[in-house]
């Protein structure tokens, strides 16, 4: 637009206005309004063209709005000449784009955004934290090519680089701001035009538990960061599905009862959340060299790819990296090969232990942590179970009542649990090559049974324990995951693999813990007896190492050696204290402290009193009848 030629006469016509507002770029168009401003007020007409000037803005916002055509017609426009199959040619404004890249013309030259074709296809809006990326396609080599990038690298020139140039994108430091302002103008001319859709990062139930991603998820796109995606893709079907059913069903017809319950229990993590249950851990221990591992990458199959580097976790990642996978896989089971290096890496992090491991499996979300701009982060979460195995149990005598209560633990039987070690390398061999198929089928079952359905069977398992525990003497968060084991094994055998295998009851049963095992202060009072018991050597006048005296039924313990015992035991001390007076087995001084004054002709200072077991009031718990079908 000459403004130079522009006549009074023509300030106020449509045309002029028209060509004004077919400026794509907001810049120039912005320059010259103020050029043609200048000269409506020499002409004394600056509210007329003011007035005008607001209409045509509304009437420019609209026609961009609804697409329609008018005297902003988009076949007058320019627009993008890739040819990329599928997808419509875009207003690309001051921008030329064909086969040879993305440029445009100024004052100052070319501008070169890129020396290839680039376009974005898809904005893509995330259900979980409402963020926004955008889906670039681009063709190099003569392939068009897909990637997913966060909204803040494409529209940053310090970010875009790094994050484009990884994926073969030609994007350097010179031509960045060029790629930027590309894409801005690209998304801003066609909001209506590039494709909306709705994106997640997680997998699991979505939609009121009518979506499963990542089996029925044609309304949504997975936009997970790219670290991810090696574990995403491990999610998938490969190879026949007939070996997969035959290898699994050969499994149950054996009978062996650990891989049969792993199994269970992987496919139960996809119920936890829809019946309300929370999360739990099944942990596999026994001798090594039995098939521990094989019985681990068995439940693993059954939802992807059980090889290294496929869906199993590594064992040395770091509570953070746990974190993060947990995230993602959100209803999915976690499942981590041998306890004993995830215990190795957490020594080598003095902030975390063992306890913290486990607690983390079952906490259901992450830490909060804020983030360089003082914020925030996304808190992570999930609903699942996991499934681990080692050589040892994963609790001790020292674990407290909330990490009993959490792992269910599975001790193996004498023997191999795949025959022999034949069977073993045979079954391995095959779910290598053959996996994913029986987690898409049990899933498939799941929403053609509906919610409703399956918290009922769940309900039943769980009537069905309490029935058989007429003292109440189980635990009742395990009793409810259980069931849910129950419950998956139970849509297993109907629905997906039609057999008649059912998980031993009895066992079972017996693998729920009691609530005396729970009762952290029953079992401190037991650590306290056995300690005492293993350093008897240090009671009495003659000890080398005073820990205290015996006197009238009673340990009388230096309170410092107690600390030592209640850090040893991981127990707290004033808790315990508590109860051991209200049981009677224990006594404090007047003032209420736990260290109870003693002044005697031979013993003199403050003693913890802790009663003997032999002249205490406990007796055993009685357990109730394992119950069978």
């Amino acid at each position: 637009m000459k403004t130079g030629t522009i006549t009074s006469e023509m300030i106020l016509t449509d045309e002029l206005f028209e060509e004004l507002f077919e400026i794509s770029d907001e810049v120039e168009r912005a320059r010259q309004y103020n050029e043609l401003r200048a000269l409506a007020k020499a002409a004394g007409l600056t509210k007329e063209f003011e007035r005008l000037y607001a209409a045509f803005s509304k009437k420019y916002r609209e026609s961009q709005r609804d697409g329609k055509a008018g005297s902003f017609q988009r076949q007058q426009q320019n627009v993008t000449q890739f040819g990329l199959p599928g997808f419509p040619e875009l207003v690309c404004g001051m921008w030329m784009c064909d086969e040879f890249g993305v440029r445009a013309m100024s004052p100052q030259g070319e501008l070169v955004a890129c020396l290839h074709p680039i376009v974005p296809t898809k904005r893509l809006i995330n259900i979980q934290t409402g963020r926004e990326k955008m889906e670039i396609a681009f063709n190099k080599d003569g392939v068009w090519k897909y990637q997913i990038f966060d909204k803040s690298t494409i529209l940053s020139s310090q970010k875009i680089v790094g994050a484009m140039a990884d994926f073969g994108i030609l994007a350097t430091s010179e031509n960045s701001k060029h790629l930027v302002r590309y894409f801005c103008d690209i998304e801003s001319m066609n909001l209506y035009t590039i494709p909306i859709q709705k994106s997640t990062s997680k997998m699991g139930w979505l939609d009121n538990y009518e979506t499963f991603i990542p089996y029925t998820c044609d309304d949504y796109v997975f936009d997970s960061d790219a670290d991810f995606s090696p574990l995403f893709d491990s999610i998938s079907t490969h190879g026949k599905e007939d070996i997969q059913m035959r290898v699994l069903r050969d499994v149950r017809k054996r009978g062996r009862f650990e891989p049969i319950i792993a199994v269970a229990a992987s496919l139960a993590s996809v119920l936890v959340q829809p019946c309300g249950c929370l999360p739990f851990i099944l942990h596999l221990y026994g001798e090594a060299g039995k098939g521990k591992t094989v019985a681990t990458m068995l439940a693993a199959s059954v939802w992807g790819n059980p090889n290294e580097n496929g869906y199993i976790a590594d064992p040395r990642s770091t509570i953070t990296a746990f974190e993060s996978q947990l995230d993602f896989l959100n209803n999915l089971p976690f499942i981590c090969d041998d306890t004993a290096k995830v215990k190795q890496a957490l020594v080598l992090n003095k902030k975390f232990d063992f306890s913290d491991f486990i607690y983390m499996l079952c906490g259901s979300s992450g830490k909060m942590r804020s983030n360089v701009r003082l914020g925030i982060n996304r808190k992570r979460t999930w609903m699942n179970c996991s499934i681990t195995n080692g050589e040892r149990p994963m609790t001790s005598e020292t674990s407290n009542g909330g990490e009993l209560l959490r792992v269910i633990e599975v001790e193996t039987d004498e023997g191999n649990l795949f025959r022999d070690n034949a069977t073993i390398k045979e079954t391995a061999d095959a779910i290598r090559m053959n996996y994913g198929y029986v987690g898409r089928a049990f899933i498939d079952a799941v929403r053609e049974m509906g919610v409703a359905e399956i918290k009922t069977i769940h309900g039943q398992y769980v009537d069905m324990i309490v029935a058989a525990d007429p003292t109440g003497n189980k635990e009742g968060k395990q009793i409810q995951s259980m069931a849910l084991i129950f419950t998956a094994e139970h849509i297993l055998a109907e629905h997906v693999m039609k057999d008649s295998v059912v998980l031993d009851c009895g066992r079972c049963y017996d693998l729920i813990r009691s609530n005396a095992q729970m009762a952290d202060s029953v079992r401190a009072y037991d650590f306290i007896c056995n300690e005492i018991r293993m350093n008897a050597a240090n009671f009495g006048e003659n000890a080398k190492i005073c820990w205290g005296y015996e006197k009238d039924g009673f340990w009388m313990i230096n309170p410092n050696a107690f600390s030592e015992i209640a850090t040893k035991g991981n127990f707290d001390k004033k808790m315990f204290m508590k109860w051991a007076v209200a049981k009677g087995v224990s006594k404090v001084d007047a003032d209420g402290r736990i260290d109870k004054k003693v002044n005697t002709a031979t013993i003199k200072g403050r003693f913890v009193f802790i009663q003997k077991p032999e002249t205490g009031e406990f007796t055993d718990v009685t357990e109730g009848i394992p119950f069978t079908e």
